[in-house]
C-alpha cells in the first residue's frame, strides 16, 4: 500500500472520451533529442471549469473511495 498514488489528467480524461490517448500528439510532451519550447509543456482541450463539471468525475471518486485513496 502507498501513501501517494498519481494519476495523469490525460488518463482521467481519456476515461470519459474527454481526451484520446491515441494519438500521439496528444499526449507527447517532450521529443527527446530537440530543443524546442513545446517540449515540457501539453494543452488540455478542456478549461478547469469544463473539467470540474465533467460527469466522470463521481466515477473517478468512486474508484477512489473503493481504492481506500480518500
Amino acid at each position: 500500500r502507498s501513501i501517494f498514488c498519481v494519476h495523469l489528467i490525460q488518463d482521467l480524461l481519456s476515461l470519459g472520451g474527454y481526451y484520446n490517448i491515441n494519438k500521439d500528439e496528444n499526449i507527447r510532451i517532450n521529443v527527446p533529442g530537440t530543443v524546442s519550447k513545446k517540449n515540457w509543456t501539453a494543452v488540455l482541450p478542456l478549461s478547469l471549469e469544463e473539467m470540474l463539471s465533467m460527469p466522470i468525475n463521481n466515477e473517478i471518486m468512486e474508484i477512489n473511495l473503493k481504492t481506500d485513496r480518500i
